[in-house]
């Protein structure tokens, strides 16, 4: 889970260079710089939302303002540079039609269940410890219900 960012990054790279790959198969003779071009993040509906303080609120209330604006900010930021990475993997998609995407996809797959294994590794000594346990309960159990009919019928 340390490194979920990194592999959601490298996932939408391989999406756009394979969505480039698409673009190049579909019609190699389109120009596709102009077509990376058109798309372009809204800044200013973000701006726009962004309030200024006045000396007049209390200290919670422009708190509270300059923690949206860091929201408005963040989510500004961060779609320019989502839009900035989607052309970058467009345009190499684009241009490097013959290599395969797919076998980067399955090795990260593969890692990505290697580590899932990994993390079962720490739990498995628990598990067989109990595991142990209950073999010898019910293995101590067993022998007091023999002796206890052996005992039983001893009596009768």
């Amino acid at each position: 889970m340390k490194f979920i960012s990194l592999w959601i990054f490298i996932i939408i790279i391989l999406s756009f260079l394979s969505i480039g790959k698409v673009f190049y198969e579909e019609d190699n003779t389109q120009d596709i710089t102009n077509i990376t071009n058109q798309f372009e993040w809204n800044e200013t509906r973000y701006n726009s939302l962004i309030e200024n303080t006045s000396k007049d609120m209390n200290l919670s209330m422009r708190n509270t303002i300059r923690i949206k604006n860091i929201i408005y900010k963040g989510i500004s930021n961060v779609g320019f540079i989502f839009f900035e990475i989607s052309k970058i993997g467009i345009e190499l998609g684009y241009e490097n039609p013959e290599y395969n995407y797919l076998w980067f996809a399955k090795i990260i797959i593969y890692i990505l269940i290697l580590c899932m294994v990994l993390t079962i590794i720490p739990i498995l000594p628990i598990i067989i410890a109990i595991i142990y346990l209950l073999i010898k309960a019910l293995i101590n159990l067993i022998k007091a219900i023999k002796k206890k009919t052996k005992g039983g019928t001893k009596s009768d």
